[in-house]
């Protein structure tokens, strides 16, 4: 496998490599061409959605020539492998490793209606000595799923979601997979734990979703928030759809 400048990318160039790739599916000819073979019907224009306020949960806006649309979530992972390792399918798609941030928010409010997970939190992910870890059933995995991927606002949860692979030195998306919101959602549903599962400093409620603390630098604003994050094993990979690959 062709690779170079494989180093890992801190939180802030990730984040970066994300807003790039989004910034890159309004552009790439490519990525135009390839949705509207998915989609059956010619699109009139790819934009950017405002996520502000904190927490909507789609990226991009496709508007169809016949007045339709639909939204998506773009998570991305940057290359610097070679066209021909892409091409001749080295590369892989699945994107473990430590997974996207998909969430943050105050501990209280990951799922206010459990009292149970919000003491775990506090107990395994924040090291507060005065709380324990308590039983967190597959409801309350169930409902953080939900709102922490999809949202709480209707008209801005995405339609779909996407999973790209970006040049990390010129940001052009190498591949491109897309799988419908109820798919998505009925397999990450699927492989919910029955209790979520606490490890070291974590709380994981699947193999593809996991609560922890933010942390950062001291100069990070809210460290001891709760972020959730997200990783496509090869499971859920499977229910995406390749689109478009150079």
């Amino acid at each position: 496998m062709n690779m170079e400048n494989t180093a890992a990318l801190t939180g802030s160039q990730i984040a970066k490599s994300g807003f790039d790739a989004e910034e890159m599916m309004t552009k790439q000819e490519s990525v135009k061409v390839s949705l509207e073979v998915y989609f059956e019907k010619p699109i009139k224009t790819i934009t950017k959605m405002d996520c502000r306020p904190h927490p909507k949960k789609s990226d991009i806006k496709i508007e169809f020539d016949d007045g339709t649309s639909c939204s998506a979530q773009v998570k991305n992972t940057t290359t610097s492998v070679s066209s021909s390792a892409t091409a001749s399918g080295c590369v892989s798609s699945k994107m473990i490793g430590r997974g996207f941030s998909i969430d943050r928010r105050d501990v209280d409010k990951i799922c206010a209606e459990s009292s149970e997970l919000t003491e775990t939190l506090m107990a395994v992910c924040l090291g507060d000595k005065t709380k324990e870890r308590k039983t967190v059933v597959k409801s309350v995995g169930e409902q953080v799923l939900f709102q922490n991927i999809l949202g709480i606002e209707e008209s801005t949860k995405p339609d779909y979601f996407i999973k790209t692979e970006s040049d990390r030195v010129t940001s052009e998306i190498k591949r491109m997979d897309i799988c419908p919101r109820d798919i998505f959602i009925e397999k990450m549903v699927d492989t919910l734990y029955e209790t979520a599962v606490s490890k070291k400093t974590c709380v994981h409620l699947s193999p593809n979703i996991y609560l922890q603390r933010k942390g950062g630098t001291k100069c990070e604003k809210r460290p001891n928030q709760i972020q959730t994050k997200m990783r496509i094993t090869p499971d859920v990979d499977s229910v995406f759809t390749n689109i478009y690959q150079q």
